[in-house]
């Protein structure tokens, strides 16, 4: 696992803000890094600080300054939080039946066997979502508690609620009635989503048309938008009605 605190020194490393990058995609989001280098350098700190580093200190080095920083990070009394999460990805089927939940199961277990990342994968079709199916995994009624009770979300609520499927890749799906009519608000998906970005390197949620056209502060989020469609005429107009409502 990732450590809580990370010291990195970049003194006479090339490109030094693509290799820090580099390094946030291998950590995990709560991990605080504090950068060491030999250059004063305003653009070079804007760049750490974007790629969500705690914080950065030129040679030589006052070590009050870093035994305070060091601090606040292992005691997670941090004055300025990293500004990095985990990533988000939304997976949306323009029309019913075309594929989009197999596309993201497939992204989320290569992302997590493949390039060893920590991957949530959030069902929000509680009714007759097929992602547990498709890991092979059975659902129970966390995700359903989690929407409708959101004040209830902390770390040990997810330890518990999550389905583990591998010791990478957890998945969050219910098979509720088919009478059973979702009466949760966007507020708490946020919260959820707010969370996992916090847990995960990388957070999929496979959404519904139906679902999504009622979300819109949450569509609206830093992520990424994969529309699935099919080769229909009727697909192509979808998606192009979609583009417009996400922007």
């Amino acid at each position: 696992p990732s450590p809580r605190l990370l010291i990195v020194d970049i003194s006479n490393v090339d490109e030094p803000a693509k290799r820090i990058s580099d390094l946030a995609d291998v950590c995990e989001p709560g991990t605080g890094v504090i950068v060491t280098g030999e250059h004063n350098d305003i653009i070079l700190y804007r760049e750490l600080k974007a790629a969500g580093v705690f914080e950065y200190f030129f040679k030589p080095l006052l070590g009050a300054l870093v035994s305070r920083a060091c601090n606040a990070v292992l005691t997670g009394n941090m004055e300025q939080r990293a500004l990095r999460t985990g990533r988000l990805v939304f997976t949306l089927g323009v029309r019913g039946g075309c594929g989009a939940t197999t596309i993201a199961s497939r992204l989320a277990w290569h992302l997590a066997q493949a390039r060893k990342r920590r991957v949530a994968f959030l069902d929000l079709d509680l009714k007759t979502g097929d992602a547990a199916l498709q890991f092979d995994v059975s659902p129970h009624h966390a995700l359903r508690e989690a929407l409708e009770h959101p004040e209830r979300i902390d770390e040990l609520f997810l330890e518990r609620g999550v389905i583990r499927v591998t010791e990478r890749l957890d998945v969050l799906a219910s098979e509720e009635p088919l009478d059973y009519v979702a009466n949760y608000s966007e507020d708490a998906l946020l919260a959820l989503l707010d969370r996992l970005l916090h847990s995960y390197r990388y957070v999929f949620v496979d959404l519904t048309s139906f679902d999504a056209a009622h979300l819109q502060r949450v569509l609206h989020m830093p992520s990424l938008c994969l529309l699935v469609s099919d080769g229909s005429l009727a697909s192509a107009r979808d998606v192009a009605r979609w583009r417009t409502l996400i922007g």
